[in-house]
């Protein structure tokens, strides 16, 4: 008794360490999110931008700083008459706040908050990057497999047409070369079956790699075709919601941000500082135990900088604006695309399955013909052929489809994503 609940405890263990049952596309992109070196770096800029937000937003704070200073000099020259300390130093608290910046630092706050948005965009555009990676992979391991069931099941109907045309040969109704071609046809299936096992355990290897999952771990196809696409006006709509348009967009955000802090470094600047003393020495107010600063600072002449910084700004912000509409033309274009391609395959998809269905048909026909010796046998092999070939071409028009929907979908900001941590 002892034994089997111990047993049981194990098998309970591993109940939650392993996963159960076949994995979905949904759960293989969640095993991605977690696997996914390039997303967890994307990750790590979107903290870095939102350490740029604090520094900038520290500068507009007030500062308070420690201060101890301690004077050395030559003193054999000097009378100590005169009440003077040979080393004397001095012990403060120092306050420094910004007054005024020209609106300088509100800008950058902008800018900061700009490019901190732009790079969350950034991080999504990579998950949906990431995504249409995993069904492509995954959708590839469910044709090969698929493929190869059909090319399993044509092994089969070889072997009992090889028995069916021994027996005829052992009746005298078929010759000997015909079994012979059909056992032709079998040794070369059984070769295009070790290539197509290959690419599977390569497709595999691929899905495993981007997932983390085990390699000869089961899949699940959850996912049904739709008899035809919503009209293009549906994914179009959502072009503005695409991660890299909205990033583009925040990227020329911040370039304009970029442009007011150029202009506003024309006007003046004021600042305000205080002291407090702890001790103070060497110094007609070393009896003092505090002052206060107080600074204005208009900027004249510089050399041309400030004229040259503003151009540059200028510069960068007719570029970063030229890139957001390439940016959003080729987010089009390739939305447009996808969906004529997916909408061809999936009217492919339906005449490839009929194709089959008659190419099934056909097979049966000519099988019961040869039995009434109205065809050859070389009819009833290209018959088979046929059938099987459709089959295949079927399924590889179905995951194609289902592939680059997932692909659509994700194009048009149709699949859930998850947050950048903070």
């Amino acid at each position: 008794m002892k034994y089997k609940i111990t047993l049981l405890l194990a098998c309970l263990a591993l109940a939650f360490v392993l996963p159960c049952g076949a994995a979905t596309l949904d759960d293989c992109f969640r095993a991605a999110l977690k696997q996914s070196e390039s997303l967890a770096g994307q990750q790590e800029l979107v903290k870095q931008a939102s350490e740029h937000y604090r520094q900038a937003l520290a500068a507009m704070l007030p500062s308070l700083n420690a201060n101890f200073i301690s004077y050395n000099y030559d003193t054999t020259q000097v009378g100590t008459s005169s009440g003077f300390v040979s080393n004397p130093s001095s012990a403060r608290l120092t306050l420094s706040l910004p007054l005024f910046r020209g609106f300088r630092d509100f800008a950058a706050l902008g800018q900061t908050q700009n490019l901190t948005a732009a790079q969350r965009q950034a991080y999504s555009a990579a998950a949906l990057q990431l995504y249409g990676d995993v069904a492509q992979a995954f959708y590839l391991v469910r044709s090969l497999e698929d493929d190869l069931a059909i090319r399993q099941n044509e092994i089969g109907l070889y072997d009992q047409r090889i028995a069916d045309l021994e027996r005829r040969v052992a009746i005298g109704r078929s010759r000997q070369t015909e079994v012979l071609t059909v056992q032709v046809a079998l040794a070369t299936l059984v070769a295009e079956i070790n290539q197509d096992r290959a690419a599977l355990a390569a497709a595999r290897e691929l899905l495993a790699f981007l997932t983390g999952l085990p390699v000869d771990g089961r899949l699940q196809d959850d996912i049904g075709l739709p008899d035809r696409l919503d009209p293009p006006d549906i994914y179009l709509n959502r072009l503005d919601e695409r991660p890299d348009v909205k990033a583009a967009s925040l990227e020329t955000a911040a370039a304009q941000n970029d442009l007011d802090i150029a202009r506003r470094a024309y006007l003046p600047s004021a600042d305000l500082s205080g002291n407090y003393y702890f001790s103070r020495s060497q110094s007609s107010l070393m009896n003092s135990k505090w002052d206060l600063t107080a600074t204005l600072s208009q900027p004249l002449f510089q050399g041309g900088y400030l004229v040259s910084k503003q151009a540059e700004a200028e510069s960068l912000l007719r570029q970063s604006r030229l890139d957001f509409q390439r940016v959003r033309r080729l987010a089009e274009q390739s939305l447009r695309t996808l969906y004529q391609q997916v909408a061809c395959e999936l009217a492919q998809t339906r005449d490839f399955k009929v194709a089959a269905q008659l190419a099934e048909e056909n097979y049966k026909a000519e099988s019961a013909d040869y039995l009434n010796g109205l065809v050859t046998n070389l009819d009833v092999l290209a018959a088979l052929t046929a059938y099987h070939d459709t089959a295949r071409a079927y399924t590889a028009a179905l995951f194609a489809a289902k592939s680059d929907l997932g692909r659509l979908r994700a194009a048009a900001v149709l699949v859930e994503l998850p947050e950048p941590k903070q």
